[in-house]
């Protein structure tokens, strides 16, 4: 599995505050949508154990599958600055 874009992570995190589905897992992972479901299966297993709720029953909690995949969205956002300050990438707003 690949690492996420800083911008997409960024983007999917703020954009889908109340809940990932499988389409943004897909486009955070770059993963076929099968395996998107199944890592969105694992995070729901750790929801029910943790009595975490969603807005949306079929998604799973941002906060919760970033936690567990390991992206620190704050590091990621300071990162992501960083390359902008230093002028390693560009940004286009008109993408976020």
């Amino acid at each position: 599995m690949k690492v996420p874009d800083l911008k997409t992570a960024i983007q999917i995190y703020y954009q889908y505050p109340s809940g990932l589905g499988t389409k943004q897992i897909s486009q955070l992972f770059g993963v076929s949508p099968s395996t998107a479901f199944n890592m969105k299966k694992q995070v729901q297993k750790i929801m029910r154990e943790r009595n975490i709720k969603c807005w949306k029953s079929s998604d799973i909690h941002t906060q919760t599958a970033y936690e567990l995949w390991g992206i620190d969205i704050n590091d990621i956002e300071r990162k992501y600055q960083k390359l902008l300050s230093l002028g390693l990438i560009s940004d286009n707003t008109n993408n976020i």
